[in-house]
């Protein structure tokens, strides 16, 4: 059984001049390709003319070049260029409609219904009509969530190798400007290499209390015989003399590829290493 996109949400057609809107502008250059979420955003004080409408939960879907699929969930309100679609969801969740825009069916039917050489362009009357799969709104919601808890996966992935990024321009900052200066394993000690294999079985005595103090191995760079713990790794595990701490990650098997864990006096990070 299908269902077509008008079906799941409306065009939003509210316009608003810059001086008179609240929250944010955001033009195509503010949204990633396949993203579900805003990447940044500029104010309503950089633009002049009247742009569209949106609040929180709409759909705003890019209608330029619908190639570069793009497509994402408003979590604020705003304003935004008159080269994205807002798309209101009518039953339908928010994060299951933005779904079916990045859908590669989708694409492919947006780009037939483009209209121009040198800036091609589809609109609400090209979109509107796709057949999409016609699931009860409980399984959209279910599906939703999944999306969303991969999606919040992929954030916490991205902070992690930004985290890793700082490390490393401050680590070679150091190494070039002082050298080592006999403080080789102090650097080992804070880049440690460890399985990526969780159990129940503590690895520490206390290391899910808030201010419990720093593990041994974070003083001697060698990993415990044991399993650090997915709820250990959830609440954080902080001790406010050294500011040793461990993020959560996710849950793999004893097989799985090493983790990278960066623990002593800066805020630690994990992060999956090949």
């Amino acid at each position: 059984m299908k269902t077509e996109v008008e079906t799941l949400c409306d065009l939003r057609k509210e316009t608003c001049s810059p001086q008179d809107c609240r929250g944010v502008y955001v033009g195509l250059e503010h949204i990633d390709a396949g993203s579900f979420v805003l990447a940044r955003h500029g104010t309503p004080s950089q633009v002049r003319s009247a742009k569209s409408r949106f609040y929180p939960g709409d759909v705003l879907y890019g209608k330029l070049r619908p190639y570069l699929d793009k497509a994402i969930v408003a979590e604020v309100e705003g304003i935004c260029s008159t080269d994205i679609l807002v798309l209101e969801p009518c039953g339908a969740p928010s994060w299951f409609l933005c779904g079916v825009l990045h859908t590669n069916r989708f694409i492919e039917h947006a780009k037939k219904t483009t209209q121009g050489v040198n800036h091609p362009r589809t609109s609400w009357s090209g979109i509107k009509d796709f057949e999409t799969t016609a699931f009860p709104v409980s399984e959209q919601k279910k599906i939703a969530a999944v999306l969303l808890k991969i999606q919040q996966a992929v954030e916490m992935q991205e902070k992690i190798i930004q985290s890793l990024l700082d490390l490393k321009k401050s680590t070679m900052q150091h190494l070039f400007t002082h050298g080592l200066r006999g403080e080789i394993g102090l650097f080992l000690r804070r880049v440690l290499l460890l399985p990526e294999a969780l159990t129940t079985a503590p690895a520490w005595p206390g290391q899910s209390a808030p201010g419990a103090s720093v593990p041994a191995w974070a003083e001697t760079g060698k990993p415990p015989p044991g399993r650090i713990t997915t709820p250990s790794i959830q609440a954080g595990l902080f001790a406010p003399a050294r500011k040793a701490f461990l993020n959560n990650f996710t849950q793999r098997d004893d097989k799985g590829p090493q983790m990278a864990v960066r623990a002593g006096l800066a805020p630690a990070c994990a992060c999956p290493v090949e």
